[in-house]
This record gives structure tokens, C-alpha cells and sequence, in this order.
């Protein structure tokens, strides 16, 4: 995984800067403790400042301290259920750019996710042929919306 970090971290389509070299930030919005210290170092070995929301009640509080560019987010949390959170956070945090990573597989939740403003929806879990993938969509989103 080392390696993957030195090399994503040098490549200008998966680092975690803008182009004058500051960190572009993301809140990863995760109930898997596990999960969430693996995005969050691959993100920070990349450059990214990261913010870490273990619920959504948490995630609204870093979100507008934060003020985050990107947004990771499982659709599961342990205090809502798939898209009413999903929703939620939405119309709480207007123009947030979300990318869901989730293990639900329900193409009807996918598509409405997507509807109600999800920008990217990955599949987890990740292993390292979608993590660049991950990096190069995250960082478009944060540049492009």
C-alpha cells in the first residue's frame, strides 16, 4: 500500500492538492472504524486534509465546521438507514459533494442516490484496482464538481 501512496501521491490526477499546491479536503463519512482509518490514510498519504464522521449526527457538525470540498459516504449508517440519510444530509448541506462508498448493492438506491446528487457511487469494499479510480474521481469532483 506504500508504494500505491508514493505513487498516487506524485501523479497531478490523484494527489490530494489543487493546483497551488494546497490540500484539498475531504470528510469521510463512515461507521466501519476500520474502513474509515484505511480511506483516511490512503487520502492523507495522498495529501488530502481529512475529516472523520463515525455517524451522521457527527457529520453535519464536521461538515459545516469544515467546510470539506468532497465528501465520502456510506450509505449504511448505524443512525439511519440507506437514503433517508443520504437525504438528509443533502438538504442539510446544499451544493455538498458526495461520493458514495457503499456495499449496497441495490440498483433502485443507487440510481435514486445518484438523482438526489451523489456525485460517483463506488462498490465496496475497495482493493487497490478501484483506488485509483476512487483518487482520480475524487479529485475531479473537488476541481470540477
Amino acid at each position: 500500500m506504500e508504494k500505491l501512496i508514493e505513487t498516487y501521491s506524485k501523479d497531478p490526477t490523484t494527489n490530494g492538492l489543487w493546483p497551488d499546491q494546497t490540500p484539498i479536503k475531504i470528510l469521510i463519512i463512515e461507521d466501519s472504524p476500520l474502513f474509515c482509518e484505511f480511506l483516511h490514510s490512503i487520502f492523507k498519504g495522498v495529501g488530502y486534509t481529512t475529516y472523520i464522521a463515525l455517524n451522521l449526527e457527527q457529520s453535519y457538525i464536521e461538515y459545516q465546521k469544515n467546510q470539506p470540498d468532497v465528501v465520502t459516504m456510506d450509505l449504511w449508517m448505524p443512525d439511519s438507514n440507506a437514503l433517508e440519510g443520504f437525504t438528509e444530509f443533502m438538504h442539510r448541506n446544499k451544493g455538498a459533494k458526495v461520493m458514495i462508498l457503499s456495499m449496497d448493492r441495490d440498483k433502485d438506491r443507487v440510481m435514486q442516490a445518484m438523482k438526489e446528487g451523489a456525485r460517483e457511487y463506488f462498490l465496496k469494499p475497495l482493493d487497490e484496482r478501484h483506488l485509483k479510480n476512487v483518487l482520480t474521481r475524487i479529485k475531479a469532483i473537488a476541481l470540477c464538481g
